[in-house]
């Protein structure tokens, strides 16, 4: 099974501010069809982190087990 991972922007309101966050979406290959497997949204406020980190969970072929746990360790 491949997994493929992904960022995605989303807005958020804090006190009538907006701010631009991005979370991770886990991606599954299956059958040449790629499903959404799990979404953690608001990790990253900068854009150029988020890809890197993207980047770096699909180039080292990450399983989806340890990617909270690789979040935990990028704010440590």
């Amino acid at each position: 099974m491949k997994f493929i991972y992904r960022f995605r922007k989303n807005i958020m309101l804090i006190d009538n501010d907006k701010y631009i966050v991005y979370g991770i979406e886990t991606w599954m290959l299956k059958q040449d069809k790629y499903y959404l497997v799990e979404y953690i949204p608001d990790v990253f406020f900068e854009y150029e982190r988020a890809e890197k980190f993207v980047n770096l969970c699909n180039s080292l072929k990450i399983s989806p087990i340890h990617l909270l746990d690789l979040i935990e360790d990028e704010f440590s």
